[in-house]
C-alpha cells in the first residue's frame, strides 16, 4: 500500500504538454499579420525577430509593436517596412553611443508611426493589462509634451483623494503576444527569464495569447521545481519553446549557470554604419538575415571563435585582461577633450552635492552622465563616503568595472548588492528624498527642460527613463557638450521638464538655477583669455542670453589621476571624445 502512495505522490522530471518547436514552425504558427507584439527589451530574441524578417518579407504585414526600447532589433524590421506603428521609449542606436538612427528616420519619412512614451510608463502600462485594470496611475509624462501628444491613452486629474497633486492616468496595454528570449524553459513552457530583470514578463502576462519564448536550453521540470523562486512565466501562459543558444546575440545575456555572453560591439557598429544609407541597409540585411537561411545559418557566420570570445569576455574578471593594453595605450594627460572636461567638471559637483545635501542614491543616464557617475562613486568610496549607485534596468548598488563603459553592460551585475526591476528601480528606489540623478540629453533651455526626442521632424531618441527618472527625483543635473543648437533658449519639445534640473554642465561651463532660469556661475579658463573674453565665448555659444552669478568661480582642469579613471572605463573612448 505505501508504495501505491508513493506513486501516486511523486513528481515527473517532464511534466505538461511538450511546446517545443523549431523557430520556423513557431513563427509560423503564432505571428500573423496586423498583429500587436510586444518586443522584449531587457531580453530581446533577436533569432525571433530575424525569423519574423525572413517569413514575412514583401508581404506588409503592418505590425504595431511596443516595445521599451527599439534599437537594432526593430531598426530591420522598420527597414523592411513590416512596422505599421511603433509605441516605445527609445528609437535610436545604442552602441557605440547613443545616436538618432537613419533607419528609423527613413521609416517615419515612409508613414511608419511612433508613439513616445516613457520607460516606466510602457512596463506600467503593461502592468495594468496583465492586471486587467483598465487604466494606472503615473508621475511620468506631466508636463512633457507626451501629455500633449498621448491624449487618447493618457489624461492628468487632480488627486481624488485630496492631496492636491496632479495624477496621470495611462490605459492599460494588451499586445496580442508577447517575444522575448530566457535563460531556460521546460518543454511545457515555464521559463526562468534570468538577468538583467528591467521589464520582467508583464508582456507576457499582458499579451492575450500570451508569448512565444526563445531560450538557451531546455531543461526538465524537475529543474523548474528546484528554482522555482526564479520562474517567471508559467507554461500555460506560453504558445511555444524554441531552444536557440546566442538567440539574443549581439545583445548580451548574463546566466546563473555560466552560458553567459557579452554584447557584439564591434557587430552593433558594423550595422549602425551600414544603417546610414538605405542600400547598404539593405545589403546588411540581405547578408546577415536572408543568405544565412535560418537562424543557426546566422551562427555559423558569426564562427564558434568569435562566440567564444563573447563567452570569455562576459567573466566577470574579464576586465583584468585588457588592463594591462588599457594602461599601455593611455593617451598623454597634457590632452583632453571637450567631453572629459564636462565629465571631470559634473563629477565634482555630484561629489559637492552629496556630500553638502545627504544623497545616498544616485542615478545615472547613458554616456557622459554615467561616467562623471562613476568617477565620482569612485571619489567618494576613497572618503568613505556611502553612495549607492542605481540603473533604471534595475541594478543597484553597483561598483563600475574598467574596461566597459555602457551603463547596461552585464559586467557589473556581480558586484549589485540588489537586483531588481523597472518598478522597483526607477518606480520606486528613486522616490526615496535622497536621490539624485544625472542625465544627458539631445538639448537643454535656460529653465532646465530637455529634448531628447525630436527637432523640426527629426527623431532623435526619446526620453528611454529620463522622464521617469526626472518626475521622482530629488534634484537632476545635466552634463552635455557646449553648444549654442542644443543650449537653446526654449526646447521644440519637452521630453522631461526642467522644474527639478539645478545645473547643467558642459565642456566650457556650469549653470545653476536660480529664480526658476540658470545663470553662469563657473567657467573653464581658456588659456590666453582674459575673464570676460571666456565669458563672452561661452555667451556665444549659449542659445539664450546667458545671466552672470554675483561671483564667478573657475574651474580647475582635469587632474592626470581623473583622467586616468576615465580613461580606464571608457577604453574606446566610446563616450570621451576623440583627442
Amino acid at each position: 500500500m505505501s508504495k501505491g502512495i508513493e506513486d501516486i505522490f511523486k513528481t515527473e522530471p517532464y511534466e505538461g504538454e511538450s511546446k517545443v518547436l523549431s523557430l520556423e514552425e513557431a513563427i509560423e504558427r503564432y505571428v500573423h499579420p496586423k498583429m500587436f507584439l510586444h518586443v522584449s527589451t531587457s531580453r530581446t530574441s533577436f533569432s525571433a525577430v530575424t525569423e519574423i524578417c525572413r517569413q514575412f518579407r514583401d508581404k506588409k504585414p503592418q505590425f504595431e509593436i511596443i516595445c521599451l526600447g527599439s534599437a537594432l532589433q526593430i531598426q530591420i524590421l522598420a527597414a523592411e517596412n513590416l512596422v505599421k506603428k511603433l509605441i516605445t521609449s527609445y528609437i535610436g542606436n545604442v552602441f557605440p553611443a547613443p545616436s538618432p538612427s537613419r533607419a528609423f528616420q527613413r521609416a517615419i519619412d515612409k508613414g511608419m508611426e511612433v508613439e513616445h512614451w516613457s520607460m516606466l510608463s510602457i512596463v506600467l502600462r503593461l502592468l495594468a493589462g496583465a492586471m486587467d485594470v483598465k487604466f494606472i496611475p503615473t508621475k511620468s509624462i506631466i508636463g512633457s509634451t507626451m501629455e500633449k501628444e498621448l491624449k487618447e491613452d493618457f489624461l492628468v486629474i487632480e488627486d481624488p483623494f485630496g492631496s492636491g497633486e496632479k495624477v496621470g492616468l495611462m490605459k492599460a496595454a494588451k499586445p496580442d503576444l508577447s517575444i522575448l528570449h530566457a535563460w531556460c524553459a521546460d518543454p511545457n513552457g515555464n521559463t526562468i527569464i534570468g538577468l538583467p530583470i528591467a521589464e520582467r514578463a508583464s508582456g507576457a502576462y499582458a499579451s492575450k495569447n500570451g508569448a512565444l519564448v526563445t531560450v538557451e536550453k531546455i531543461v526538465s521540470t524537475d529543474f523548474i521545481r528546484k528554482n522555482a523562486s526564479r520562474v517567471d512565466i508559467p507554461g500555460h501562459l506560453v504558445n511555444a519553446v524554441c531552444e536557440t543558444p546566442f538567440g539574443a546575440h549581439p545583445f548580451a545575456v548574463y546566466n546563473p549557470d555560466g552560458s553567459s555572453y557579452y554584447q557584439d560591439i564591434p557587430f552593433n557598429i558594423e550595422l549602425n554604419k551600414a544603417s546610414r544609407k538605405e542600400e547598404t541597409m539593405k545589403q546588411w540585411i540581405k547578408e546577415w538575415v536572408y543568405d544565412v537561411g535560418d537562424f543557426q545559418g546566422y551562427l555559423n557566420k558569426l564562427g564558434s571563435e568569435r562566440l567564444m570570445l563573447l563567452k570569455g569576455r562576459s567573466q566577470p574578471d574579464s576586465w583584468k585582461w585588457l588592463l594591462p593594453d588599457t594602461l599601455r595605450n593611455m593617451p598623454r594627460f597634457d590632452k583632453f577633450t571637450e567631453e572629459e572636461r564636462a565629465i571631470v567638471a559634473a563629477s565634482r559637483e555630484l561629489v559637492k552635492t552629496i556630500k553638502k545635501d545627504g544623497y545616498r542614491i544616485l542615478l545615472a543616464g547613458i554616456g557622459m552622465a554615467n561616467l562623471a557617475a562613476w568617477l565620482a562613486v569612485h571619489n567618494l568610496r576613497t572618503e568613505k563616503t556611502q553612495i549607492d549607485l542605481l540603473v533604471e534596468w534595475g541594478m543597484f548598488g553597483y561598483l563600475p568595472k574598467p574596461t566597459d563603459p555602457f551603463i547596461f553592460t552585464t559586467a557589473n551585475i556581480p558586484t549589485c548588492k540588489m537586483l531588481t526591476d523597472l518598478v522597483g528601480s526607477i518606480g520606486i528606489n528613486v522616490n526615496y528624498p535622497k536621490s539624485m540623478a544625472i542625465l544627458s540629453a539631445g538639448q537643454v533651455d535656460k529653465y532646465g527642460n530637455t529634448n531628447s526626442t525630436r527637432i523640426d521632424g527629426m527623431a532623435l531618441v526619446g526620453s528611454g527613463g529620463a522622464n521617469d527618472i526626472v518626475a521622482r527625483v530629488k534634484e537632476t543635473v545635466i552634463i552635455m557638450v557646449q553648444d549654442k543648437t542644443r543650449l537653446v533658449e526654449k526646447v521644440p519639445y519637452i521630453t522631461c521638464p526642467g522644474e527639478k534640473v539645478s545645473k547643467i554642465i558642459t565642456s566650457q561651463a556650469i549653470f545653476e538655477k536660480e529664480n526658476g532660469t540658470m545663470v553662469l556661475k563657473k567657467y573653464y579658463p581658456h588659456q590666453g583669455f582674459s575673464e570676460s573674453e571666456t565669458v563672452r565665448k561661452i555667451g556665444e555659444n549659449t542659445g539664450w542670453k546667458i545671466e552672470l552669478a554675483d561671483v564667478l568661480e573657475k574651474i580647475d582642469l582635469p587632474t592626470e589621476q581623473e583622467l586616468s579613471l576615465l580613461r580606464i572605463f571608457d577604453p574606446d573612448r566610446f563616450f570621451l571624445g576623440l583627442l
